[in-house]
């Protein structure tokens, strides 16, 4: 699966979050987050991380650009990023674009996997399982003691967990809005990677919960009756854009950077581009 990514400079990531004064009341210990290392290549899933992906990661780029402008017109923190239906690329796009948000100078990212039926990011990066979302919504902990730093990515993340129950009893618990209230005080931004619109009910529940929703369309994928089943179950004032992932109006930026870039050797790439709906 092959969307897109990006950002430029990077810093000390723990150093600039430590450097900023935790929220009243949500005294979050930096250094006690625990650490999770991928046992897969970063750079593999991660398009920043890799040579000669420029193609790719300009896109993602755009996007996190568009947001930081929406950002400024109105309040915008926790964004949830789905699709119509599975295998549309929502997870690669919200794993990229928390990497080039999390490499923005001074900013704090969250990564919450919220779909709890497939989750994916223990699989993507290679992680040992660990307690996640579902564990702290079935107890009392504190959200800290749930979300990991991941190394030689800069950015955190609050995993799928272990599930015991429905998913659709987690996702519209109270502790899943203070799981959310929580992060959205502690971190510049919260992309939520949910389960896509059209099967299950749990993303229409959760997307209430979120500031805004970035829906996933790739090529080939989407059809036309399910892209209109699933913007008729959010709220369209929720509806950030569209991703539009590996159409084609964006193949011919690839001759660019490969010349930009020669010798490239760069196979096959899908691109994910951005179209604003407001």
């Amino acid at each position: 699966m092959n969307p897109t990514s990006s950002l430029a400079q990077t810093e000390d990531w723990s150093t600039s979050v430590r450097a900023r004064p935790s929220p009243a009341g949500r005294g979050w210990d930096w250094d006690s987050l625990s650490w999770l290392a991928p046992g897969v290549p970063l750079r593999q899933v991660i398009c920043i991380l890799g040579a000669g992906q420029d193609a790719v990661a300009e896109p993602i780029r755009l996007l996190h650009t568009r947001l930081q402008k929406l950002q400024e017109k109105r309040p915008l923190k926790s964004v949830m990023i789905s699709s119509a239906l599975p295998d549309e690329g929502k997870s690669f796009v919200a794993l990229n674009l928390a990497a080039i948000m999390s490499q923005h100078p001074g900013s704090r990212v969250l990564l919450l996997e919220a779909d709890l039926r497939w989750p994916s990011y223990g699989c993507t990066l290679g992680l040992d399982p660990v307690a996640g979302l579902a564990d702290y919504c079935g107890s009392g902990e504190g959200l800290a003691k749930f979300v990991y730093r991941i190394r030689g990515a800069n950015l955190c993340l609050l995993p799928a967990g272990g599930l015991a129950g429905r998913p659709m009893d987690v996702l519209a618990s109270g502790r899943m809005a203070q799981a959310l209230e929580e992060a959205g005080q502690v971190f510049d931004w919260v992309l939520v990677d949910s389960a896509p619109l059209v099967p299950v009910a749990d993303s229409a529940a959760l997307a209430q919960l979120c500031d805004g929703l970035l829906l996933v369309v790739r090529r080939n994928r989407a059809m036309h009756a399910a892209m209109r089943e699933a913007l008729e179950r959010i709220e369209p004032a929720k509806l950030l854009g569209l991703v539009l992932n590996d159409f084609p109006s964006l193949q011919s930026s690839k001759t660019y950077f490969t010349k930009a870039a020669e010798p490239a050797n760069q196979g096959p790439i899908s691109i994910t581009g951005y179209r604003q709906s407001l």
